[in-house]
Formats: C-alpha cells, sequence, structure tokens
C-alpha cells in the first residue's frame, strides 16, 4: 500500500488517479526526470485493477486477465516478476448437443479448424472468412463485427458474441472488425495470464519507484489551470495537471470537456468447489444456456497460488440486472454444473459500477486531442480503448504531452519507457 506523505503546497505534476492510467503517465515521467504527486480517492491504488487475499484466497475485483502480448504491456512491466499464470489460449462454449467444446486460439490454424467442426458448417465458416477479409477495407471506426457476421449466425452466436461479451461485460454488438481483430492477434501469439500475487500487482509494479509520491485518501473537488483543491480545502499548485479519472469524474471536474460516456457494469461471483469443475485452465462462455453469466474460471486450474485452501476457487463474472441477479447467476451456474453447485461454499459477491467504457473513443473528447486546457491533460481508457493496453497508452500519451509542455521534448521524442 502506498504511504501517506505530507501533502505538498506545489509540486511539477499533479496526477489526479492513481488507477493504471495514472500510473503509467507518472511512471514515465518518473523514468524521464519529472516528479509528479498522486491524489487518489480510494484507499489503494490500481482503480478497477483491484486485490484482496483473505483466509489464504486471492479475489480480483471481478474477472479480469491480462494479455501478455498487450505492445503496452511489453512497454512498461517485467513480465518475469510478475510471475505469469497462462489461462488456455482458447474458449470452451456450449454444444447443440447439451455437452460442450473447447476452441484454441493458438498459433495452429489447423487446430482452430478443426474446432470450428463442433458449430459451424463449412459454409458459415466461408462465409465468415469472407467477410473478415472484405472488413480489411474498411476505415478504422467502421464496420461492427455483429452486422458483418450476420450470414454466419452459428459462428456468431455459439462462439463470437459470448466471447467478446465475456470480454466487454455484455457490450459484444458494439465491437468493431478492428478492436476483434487485435484482441484475436492478442490472443493468438500471448493467450491470457494472472499475476502470480493477482490483478493489482500491475498497479504495484508500475508504482514501485515512486510509491512515496501517491496520496490515498485524498479526494480532489476542483481542478484549474494550474491548480487542484482537495476536498478539505487544501490547495496544489503545479505546471500541469493530469486528470486520470473516469471520464463521469473527468466530466464533473471539468465540465463541457467530454460528451457523454456510457460503462457496462458487471457482477462477480468467488466460490470454492470441492472438486475440479472439468474446464481446465479455459474460460467457458454459455452460447446457449440463457442467463446473465458471462463467463466461469476454475482459477485454481490457472493459478494454484491463488487459493490455499482446499477446494477450487471459481470465479463468474454476470450482468447484474435486477435486485436478485446474483442468485439468478447461481441457478444457471447449478443448471449448467449440475446439483453439485449447492455445495459450493460462496466467498464473495461484487458488483463493480462503472467497470469499462463502451462509447467509441472517436466520440468522447469535444477537442482533438488530450491537452484540454492550459496545464490540463486527460488520461484514461475511454480515451483510447477499453483494456489495460488502452489504459497504459493513455497515460504514456499523456506524459508525452506534460513533457512537451515543461521540457519541449515530448513532441520530439518518444519517452523512455522501462
Amino acid at each position: 500500500m502506498a504511504s501517506k506523505p505530507k501533502r505538498p503546497d506545489a509540486a511539477p505534476v499533479v496526477i489526479v488517479g492513481a488507477g493504471l492510467a495514472g500510473l503509467a503517465c507518472a511512471k514515465v515521467l518518473d523514468l524521464n526526470g519529472i516528479s509528479s504527486i498522486i491524489f487518489e480517492a480510494s484507499n489503494h491504488i490500481g482503480g478497477k485493477v483491484a486485490t484482496t487475499v483473505t483466509d489464504g484466497v486471492t479475489i480480483d475485483r471481478g474477472f479480469q486477465v491480462y494479455l501478455p502480448d498487450y505492445p503496452e504491456g511489453r512497454r512498461f512491466f517485467d513480465h518475469e516478476s510478475l510471475e505469469l499464470q497462462p489461462l488456455f489460449r482458447g474458449i470452451t462454449f456450449d454444444l447443440p448437443s447439451g455437452g460442450r467444446a473447447t476452441l484454441s486460439f493458438g498459433e495452429d490454424r489447423i487446430e482452430f479448424a478443426k474446432s470450428l467442426r463442433y458449430i459451424s458448417s463449412p459454409s458459415d465458416i466461408l462465409n465468415a472468412a469472407r467477410t473478415i477479409a472484405r472488413s480489411r477495407a474498411l476505415p478504422q471506426d467502421g464496420g461492427q463485427v455483429m452486422d458483418l457476421l450476420a450470414r454466419s449466425s452459428a459462428l456468431r452466436s455459439t462462439i463470437v458474441e459470448p466471447f467478446l461479451q465475456g470480454v466487454y461485460l455484455g457490450e459484444a454488438r458494439r465491437v468493431s472488425v478492428q478492436e476483434l481483430r487485435f484482441l484475436w492477434d492478442r490472443f493468438r501469439h500471448g493467450g491470457a495470464s494472472l499475476p502470480a500475487a493477482g490483478m493489482n500487482a500491475l498497479a504495484q509494479q508500475l508504482a514501485s519507484s515512486f510509491m512515496e509520491s501517491i496520496i490515498l485518501d485524498a479526494q480532489v473537488s476542483a481542478v484549474a489551470s494550474r491548480s487542484i483543491t482537495l476536498a478539505d480545502g487544501h490547495t496544489v499548485a503545479s505546471e500541469v495537471t493530469v486528470l486520470a479519472t473516469s471520464a463521469d469524474v473527468t466530466a464533473s471536474l471539468l465540465p463541457g470537456v467530454l460528451h457523454d460516456v456510457v460503462y457496462s457494469t458487471v457482477g462477480a461471483l468467488t466460490l470454492i468447489a470441492p472438486e475440479p469443475i472439468d474446464l481446465g485452465t479455459s474460460v467457458y462462455v454459455p452460447s446457449l444456456r440463457p442467463g446473465p453469466i458471462l463467463t466461469v474460471t476454475d482459477l485454481s486450474a490457472v493459478a494454484p497460488i491463488y487459493n490455499r485452501r482446499a477446494g477450487h476457487l471459481v470465479s463468474v463474472s454476470y450482468r447484474p440486472t435486477g435486485s436478485n441477479a446474483h442468485t439468478t447467476a447461481l441457478n444457471q451456474l447449478r443448471a449448467t454444473f449440475g446439483p453439485v453447485v449447492d455445495t459450493w461454499e460462496l466467498l464473495d459477491v461484487t458488483v463493480i459500477d462503472k467497470a469499462l467504457p463502451i462509447t467509441p473513443p472517436s466520440s468522447v473528447l469535444r477537442t482533438s486531442e488530450n491537452l484540454v486546457g492550459d496545464g490540463l491533460v486527460l488520461a484514461g481508457d475511454y480515451l483510447e480503448s477499453a483494456s489495460i493496453n488502452g489504459a497504459l497508452r493513455s497515460g504514456r500519451k499523456a506524459a508525452r504531452t506534460v513533457m512537451e509542455k515543461i521540457s519541449g521534448v515530448g513532441s520530439r521524442l518518444e519517452p523512455r519507457v522501462k
């Protein structure tokens, strides 16, 4: 946990928010000899990438994974130190017969093609291939996956849509073909993984060299061109201020800068099952079973270090619609895995509000750049993409803008990272 230094009256750079975007910005500035102070409203760093450890069980705040092939992740993280625990490069889905099958996203295209035989006819697959080939001519913001795969109904409903719903928390219909292609390549080349110490290890590694510059439980109530004001009235002057907060917080501090940003909300169940649940290290995405569940994962199979108790740690993400949504998710879990679910111990129920921005980045800013005022810079995943990669990229770009304002080198040189 970050220390609680004395609040300064001034700093060269003030960063509001210690999520991944704010930490990435601070990291780049630190490596390039520019000090900053970070004010974080909550009692932990990492924002939505949070982890708790209780009674020998590691619980991430909702089911999240890290993709080692993220370009920004390769810039910022020491993967070896994170001790990444790999998931299977693929998904497990429902079959019309009532069983389940696993689809490989690995680099073996023959294996992938063989996996498709469970759910798609040759003509269905051919239609999808032709559609994807045609999509390469689309502009960067053109063409949504669900529209383009309309003629490949089985592939769309059984594989693509459930997979994207799991990744984007139920918002598959808004995903562009370009986003899917980027995501597919990341899964195919590097797969998905979990840090051995939990997802918050990403934030801890980012902040390791400047932890003393992070002030927790420090709510910012106002932002001006050269200063911020905390909720208790304390004012801190700065040359540049970076707002690395969620879009709604940014909009409240800087009215008129952003268009409305819509977020998705996700629920998460953490359970202990006495026995393995027959998924291995794959993520199960319900495709033919109606209900709120988005993903089911046996975390003990993926990262045994997550659970030091007897049994298997199971993570379930679901759409939290309705007052009894978690009960509905448990009922769906029982319908999928059988009455044995009644013997599972429910450890935690969490609902993460504003988990992911679903408004396209091109529709967010009212300006054309992240410098939105005299010494005011924005960062956040809503500016880039709804992902860890997007948060890191926005932080790096914000640092570059800060360097340009302070020293003039940002416009000519890529700042040093890692």
